[in-house]
């Protein structure tokens, strides 16, 4: 009986015999301060090793892990774009390590570059971008295409490279607000009016200035496009928000993706009128017939040469003239840089026919909206240097933040090498120095994208930052009302100078 109570209290007290000294010592004297603590979750192990993300370079062989065929097309389009933005001898230069061959405008001449070379090769934004693939592939099971599209997008963006363009499906592109905007003078520096919309809004919306969509302002909208927008300078940006022919606000695809518009196919605009009243507009987005169903805004009374609509009024040609303030200005209007033998022959034409008016006094060449092309600075951009020393008189180039490209390059060439030179307007999109390079296109979705490979100075002394105008000259929203081109009319109304010093950068 003895030896069965033994037993008994030994397996009682068995418990109790599992802790250690020193856990009974901390229970019996806990720290006074002491903070319960949550205890760490035990992860038992797989026996797997940790899995590699799937795509690691251009250089390395991929293997594909999208089943579904939607899937799996998307993913090789992604592949596609990566590699060839990685490829080591053809890809960007930012993201590639290699020895860069640029072209550097430092003759006056400027007929033939010196050639330099320079390593831009950045492997931070190089691990970024791949971190920003790898991403993308793994999330396109879940994605729309069109958010597949836009995080291809947010790669490019990565490199601020103005060049590192990425187009859009056809179901995006053909979905847009009835709207379109120019931008005007304002304290913040981003203000714009409607300046064309469905006819059946005009009463409403046409010359009001542009608040708000959806309750998100102008300045937030521009925050948000920050992430997919690929820019240089903060010029540019701001073309995406208020600018002419630049501006995404209408694209419902991209509302959507930054989180101003929903599902629905409506939106809620906030306008402010001259004197002061704001309203709300709700609009409807169009699939078909865009172009169709706008109407302009027109003043009353018309603006004579100074008029708004001028330097939009043709835009079937890569450039075209006019003489006004009856032959007293020559006005060349380059819509896209393509200096071909139809400009050169332009050239021959407009400049006959400014000297026969025995009048001439200035020369006006308007890039603004110009979204580049081929310069050819050594071919009939060349002879249209030596066209404008010819007449000896005063020559204006006029600039604004949607002028990118050969649209940078060819002002920096006419301000080097033409005599008598002044830019006004707003700064340019880009600054004097950028990389650029070829169209691509995804094998499965067939959308464009461009991959910059070549770099060029076009004014190795001018600096950072945007090209600037030497006269800064915005359009006021009184002019705007009133039909005026302020750039235009500030120029025109600009008398004849005797000074032939050329502005220096």
């Amino acid at each position: 009986m003895k030896r069965i109570v033994i037993v008994l209290l030994v397996l009682m007290l068995l418990p109790i015999g599992c802790i250690t000294p020193q856990q009974t010592a901390e229970t019996e004297t806990p720290a006074p301060t002491a903070v319960p603590q949550t205890p760490e979750p035990t992860l038992e192990p797989t026996g797997e090793p940790a899995k590699e993300p799937p795509y690691v370079d251009a250089r390395k062989p991929y293997t594909y892990i999208m089943t579904e065929e939607r899937d799996r097309k998307w993913e090789e389009d992604v592949v596609f774009f990566a590699d060839t933005y990685l490829d080591p001898y053809h890809g960007h230069a930012l993201i590639t390590d290699r020895i860069q061959t640029t072209a550097v405008y430092d003759s006056l001449m400027l007929r033939l570059p010196s050639s330099g070379s320079q390593k831009f090769f950045d492997p931070a934004l190089k691990a970024r971008f791949i971190e920003k693939i790898n991403e993308l592939i793994l999330s396109i099971p879940e994605r729309t295409d069109d958010e597949i599209v836009f995080g291809i997008w947010e790669a490019a963006a990565l490199l601020k490279d103005l060049h590192a363009y990425v187009g859009m499906t056809e179901a995006a592109e053909r979905e847009n607000l009835p709207f379109l905007v120019m931008p005007i003078q304002s304290e913040d520096g981003l203000a714009c009016v409607i300046d064309a919309c469905k006819k059946e809004y005009a009463e409403q919306l046409l010359g009001r200035r542009l608040i708000a969509i959806n309750g998100f302002t102008l300045a937030e909208m521009r925050e948000k496009l920050k992430a997919i927008i690929h820019y240089e300078t903060d010029t540019a940006l701001d073309s995406t928000v208020t600018g002419y022919r630049n501006c995404t606000l209408m694209s419902c695809a991209i509302l959507r993706y930054i989180g101003v518009m929903d599902a629905k196919n409506t939106v809620r605009l906030t306008v402010l009128s001259r004197d002061g009243e704001r309203s709300e507009v709700e609009i409807e987005s169009l699939t078909e017939g865009f172009n169709a169903s706008l109407q302009f805004y027109r003043p009353e009374a018309s603006a004579g040469d100074a008029d708004i609509r001028l330097a939009e009024s043709d835009r079937t040609v890569a450039a075209w003239y006019r003489l006004l303030q009856d032959g007293e200005a020559l006005y060349l209007r380059i819509n896209q840089c393509n200096a071909d033998d139809a400009f050169g022959m332009m050239l021959d034409d407009a400049f006959e026919q400014a000297k026969a008016t025995g009048k001439l006094k200035k020369v006006i060449i308007d890039v603004r909206g110009n979204p580049g092309g081929y310069p050819d600075l050594g071919g009939n951009y060349l002879k249209m240097v030596d066209c404008l020393n010819g007449t000896g008189v005063q020559v204006y180039v006029l600039i604004n933040n949607e002028s990118y490209s050969g649209a940078i390059a060819l002002p920096c060439m006419l301000c080097r090498r033409a005599d008598r030179v002044q830019m006004v307007g707003t700064p340019g999109g880009q600054p004097v120095r950028f990389f650029y390079g070829r169209v691509y296109e995804l094998p499965n979705s067939g959308i464009l994208f461009k991959c910059s490979r070549t770099y060029a100075d076009y004014w190795p002394e001018y600096g950072d930052g945007p090209l600037m105008p030497e006269v800064l000259v915005d359009e006021t929203w009184d002019d705007y009302l009133n039909g005026v081109d302020s750039v235009l009319k500030y120029v025109l109304d600009t008398p004849e100078t005797e000074s032939d010093e050329s502005p220096q950068p």
